[in-house]
Formats: structure tokens, sequence, C-alpha cells
């Protein structure tokens, strides 16, 4: 019966005590993205934690940081175009410079203390991928969850690595 018991506890300790992601994947185009190109990665508004309206300043370029750096790896040419937050900010010339423009969108982004409240960290995220003639090629919204367990602290940014990694791969056919 111990044995039981252990096992039971060992089980909803470490499923609490593991990040969880949910994908929503949309891909108007079967084409993998094309590995070396000119990529653009539009700035983002910082994240709101719907429940209470709270703006997290500086989570909108954590997003676009994290992209950028998740696709370091597929070209070398990524830079970040902070004055633009959507395709329709890119004029057709703008655009034209550009092979992809990745446009990241922060839907909900709770940071909470989850070392001492048990309150697991959250976010969801869009991602969109334009071609240069503004169509969109591949999109992604994920929500990261984050353990309810922990020893140490957890924010949203620190679950975004894996779901970008994830979108990326996929998207360029890895």
């Amino acid at each position: 019966m111990k044995k039981i018991l252990f096992c039971v506890i060992s089980a909803i300790v470490l499923a609490a005590c593991t990040s969880t992601y949910k994908y929503d994947f949309n891909n108007p185009s079967d084409k993998p993205l094309e590995m070396g190109k000119r990529i653009a990665v539009t700035g983002c508004d910082d994240g709101v934690y719907k429940a209470k309206s709270e703006v997290y300043e500086g989570s909108g370029m954590t997003v676009v940081k994290a992209v950028q750096s998740n696709l370091i790896p597929f070209s070398d040419n990524v830079v970040v175009v902070e004055s633009a937050r959507a395709i329709t900010d890119f004029s057709a010339e703008e655009a034209a410079k550009y092979d992809y423009i990745v446009v990241p969108f922060i839907i909900n982004w709770e940071d909470h203390a989850t070392a001492w409240n048990g309150i697991p960290a959250k976010d969801s995220v869009s991602i969109k991928v334009y071609g240069a003639d503004k169509t969109l090629l591949k999109s992604v919204v994920f929500d990261g969850k984050s353990e309810s367990m922990t020893l140490g602290s957890t924010d949203p940014a620190d679950l975004l690595d894996e779901p970008l990694e994830t979108f990326f791969k996929s998207a360029f056919g890895k």
C-alpha cells in the first residue's frame, strides 16, 4: 500500500513540475519556408494579464528577441523592425526588402509568483509569417503554462523557446 501511495504522490508531483503547451497551427502554404532568406520580425506590444488588465512592461520586446533568436538557426539575416506592429505597417516597397515578415502578438501574459503561491505562469502568443507579397504563409497560436510546483522563479518568458522552436522547425520543414 505504501508503494502505491508513493507512486501516486510521485506521479502528481512530477506532473506538477512540467510545463505544458497547446498549439493551434495554421499553414495556408504546404511548402516549407526556405532557409537563409531575409527575415524581418516586427515589434510587439507588451502583454496584458486579462484578468487584471495589468500590462507587463518589456514583455513585447522579450517575445521579439525570443522569436529572433529562434530564427537564427534558419537564417543569418534576421532583423527587428521595431516600428512595425502588423503586416499592414509595411508598404509594398518595404515588404519587398524581406523574403519573410514575422509578426508576433501577445494574446495573454500572466506572470505569477509560482514558487510561493503555486499559481502557474501562463502565456498565449500568436506568430504569423508572411511572404514579401504580404500573403500569410504560416501561423501558430500557442498557450504555455508553467509547472505549478517549483523551487525557483517562473516567468511567461520561460515558456517561449520550446513552442517557438517547434513552430519554426515545422515551418522550415526540419
